[in-house]
Formats: C-alpha cells, sequence, structure tokens
C-alpha cells in the first residue's frame, strides 16, 4: 500500500508509518505522490495545450520546484515513492526531480515507481531506464480512454502516442501491470491482459511480457523477491485457468475462466 501524497507536509506524516502494517497480504510500502490529474476528467499535466483550449495544460498538485523538495525530504527519511503520472509534462517534471536528488545523494535509496505513465517521449523513456525506474501500468484503461476526455483534447495525432508500454519494455524498463481496482470496477486481470497484448496492434506486449508484468512484474516493484512465481518454499499465491494462456489465441484470452485461486496457500476461490 502507498498512501497519497497531496502536498509537502504529508511526506513526513507518511514517513512515520514505519512498519506497522508488514504482512503477506498487507505491506505499508510508502507514499504516492500525485502529481496531475485523471485522463478520465482530461486534466493529465501536458507540454502542449488543449486543441480546444490554448490555457489549458491540464493540472499538476506539484510545481518542479515541490516536487524536487518532496522527492528530497522522502528520500531523507528512507521512504520509497510511487508517482500518480499521466502527462508528458508530468513525467518530466518527476523525472527532472528524481534526477536532481539522485545526483545530490550519489543514487536514489529506493526505486522509483511511476504509475500509469499515459504519455512519454523517446527523451524521456530514456531517461527513466537511465533511473532504474518501474513502471506501472493499467491496460485495461487503453480500451476506454479512447472514448474519454482526453482523448478528445489532446486530439487523434497525440492520443496515438498514448498507451505505448511495448515502447517501455524494449528499453529494459520494469513493467508492472495491474488493473487499478476499485478505480477500475474490476480486479478480473484477463480483460488486462488481452488489452496489453492486442491494443496497440502490432506494437502490443507479447502474452509473455504482459504475463510477467502481471505476476514477478508486480512483485519487484515493491521489492519483494517472494512473490510473483512460482519456487520450492516460496509463498503460494497460485491462479489455475481453465486453459494454457501461452496457447490460446488473442482473441480468446477474454473468455479463459478462472478455476481455483490459492493465497498464501489458502484456497479461497
Amino acid at each position: 500500500y502507498y498512501a497519497p501524497i497531496f502536498e509537502l507536509a504529508d511526506v513526513s506524516k507518511i514517513a512515520a508509518y514505519g512498519t506497522q502494517y508488514d504482512t503477506n497480504l498487507v505491506r505499508f510500502r510508502g507514499g504516492k505522490i500525485w502529481v496531475d490529474g485523471s485522463m478520465s476528467s482530461g486534466t493529465p499535466w501536458v507540454s502542449q495545450p488543449h486543441i480546444d483550449d490554448p490555457d489549458n495544460f491540464g493540472l499538476h498538485y506539484f510545481d518542479l520546484d515541490a516536487l524536487t523538495e518532496a522527492v528530497r525530504e522522502a528520500e531523507a527519511f528512507g521512504l520509497p515513492l510511487k508517482f500518480h503520472i499521466n502527462g508528458d509534462a508530468a513525467v518530466a517534471a518527476t523525472l527532472d526531480a528524481l534526477e536532481t536528488v539522485d545526483a545530490e545523494v550519489g543514487g536514489l535509496s529506493h526505486t522509483p515507481v511511476l504509475d500509469h505513465v499515459v504519455l512519454t517521449n523517446a527523451e524521456d523513456r530514456n531517461r527513466m531506464a537511465a533511473l532504474g525506474i518501474v513502471a506501472s501500468v493499467q491496460p485495461i484503461h487503453a480500451l476506454t480512454a479512447k472514448f474519454g476526455t482526453s482523448a478528445e483534447v489532446w486530439g487523434d495525432e497525440r492520443y496515438s502516442l498514448a498507451y505505448d508500454s511495448a515502447a517501455l519494455v524494449d528499453l529494459g524498463i520494469p513493467i508492472s501491470l495491474g488493473t487499478d481496482w476499485p478505480v477500475w470496477p474490476s480486479p478480473d486481470t484477463m480483460p488486462g491482459l488481452w488489452a496489453a497484448v492486442t491494443v496497440q496492434g502490432e506494437d502490443s506486449m507479447t502474452v509473455k511480457e504482459a504475463v510477467r508484468g502481471f505476476t514477478a512484474g508486480g512483485a519487484e516493484s515493491i521489492g519483494s523477491t517472494e512473490q510473483g512465481h512460482l519456487h520450492p518454499g516460496g509463498l503460494a499465491d497460485v491462479v489455475v485457468y481453465d486453459s494454457d494462456l501461452f496457447e490460446t489465441p488473442m482473441d480468446k484470452l477474454q473468455q479463459i475462466e478462472l478455476l481455483h485461486l490459492f493465497v498464501d496457500g489458502r484456497k479461497v476461490h
């Protein structure tokens, strides 16, 4: 769990949580800095204005100076950080802040996680790779966002560059995939897996890359080596489907059904 950070004062409050929540099922990981707005409301922080409003660049809760200070303070507390970012300006500002503090301390103490990272450019993807950042992506969002406000105010050309998770994978940027539940109405992974391997056409992720993102990638994003994969003596978090994910045609992935679910060794479905 990442506790939300909307202002600088939240950093010290959240750092005081310490390790009071640390089990196999619930683990306090760090703070989540809300950098910009959401796709559904058309408020991501972008570098170019909306096509229907030349003064509208979305919104942001932190400017660069405040964002840098928040990262600096979190680093002093040893607090891991995740960042809610959708627009390319939010991505750039976050990377600027991280690079500044990284240089000041000679290397960040924890791997930052960028959540959503909808709109990126080649330069910033290279910067992400250089910092060793993890990208936390929800492929299912790409299915509905094309009908949302951001797609409308960005225009077709800019929106066509959004949700390019495969470009992150190609640079070796670690990917953690999820559903964004409960913001998204269902925790069902299968529609997200289908979206990951189809929504960008030929530029989509492979099934192997997507499965890894939903399993080991998620565990690695929180620094866990015990979850996300099966090994002797490891935690028994297991899903059993009625079909082989790697042999099922991509257009049939959504039809795969869950047979059994084990959580920490207990059968719960």
